[in-house]
């Protein structure tokens, strides 16, 4: 192994994972850096469930987000305190996963001295579940992090195009992993299938709650 650093991973939600893919690649790669012999620390929200200072070898940091009282603008808070955090500490490098809500701090923070890596993570600003103004902030949002971070990310061939294309830079092209399973028997419960010669599709419904 090399020089043994600091790496702080901010923007999740926090580890271990309850969420979804962010929260899932900062467990994953904590845990292998920190099985690495690095100095690595996760900053959790502080609605997340999970309230040891510490996670399979990896430092595990709360700090404040209020997401029940003010939804997601609360993430603007909780990445800024993250990073002050992370500058106190002295962490040689803040991995920022994603950048809607974590510019704010990237710009200010990255003028400290601070090394950031930002996963940019998809075309947020495209979204049509997003109004004018979210696009748009969102959309400036992308911009600061592509200017102010010292590194950038991108988890597909196409997201490394856009910012090769539209900003003229270059990023990681880092693809999301998966475990390496063994290949199940499946005659028991489709006959009719051979092994790598189907397809399977997964379709995903999620009610509209209404609060009263």
């Amino acid at each position: 192994m090399g020089k043994k650093i600091s790496i702080a991973i901010a923007g999740s939600r926090g580890i271990p994972n309850k969420y979804g893919g962010f929260e899932q690649c900062a467990q994953y790669l904590a845990v292998g850096l920190a099985a690495r012999g690095h100095d690595v620390t996760v900053y959790n929200s502080s609605e997340h469930p999970y309230k040891e200072d510490s996670f399979e070898g990896v430092n595990i940091e709360q700090a404040f987000c209020p997401e029940v009282k003010l939804g997601a603008a609360a993430h603007f808070i909780y990445d800024w305190l993250c990073h002050q955090r992370s500058i106190r500490k002295g962490h040689d490098v803040v991995l920022a996963l994603g950048y809607q809500s974590s510019a704010p701090a990237i710009f200010f923070h990255s003028r400290k001295g601070q090394k950031i890596i930002t996963n940019m993570d998809g075309l947020e600003w495209q979204r049509s579940k997003w109004g004018f103004i979210t696009k748009l902030i969102t959309r400036l949002s992308e911009w600061v992090a592509v200017k102010y971070s010292h590194s950038i990310i991108s988890d597909n061939i196409g997201i490394e195009n856009y910012f090769l294309d539209n900003y003229n830079v270059g990023s990681y092209m880092i693809p999301y992993g998966a475990e390496v399973v063994k290949v199940g028997d499946f005659s028991s419960q489709f006959s009719n299938l051979e092994p790598f010669k189907f397809h399977l599709i997964l379709l995903a419904w999620s009610p509209k709650i209404v609060l009263k």
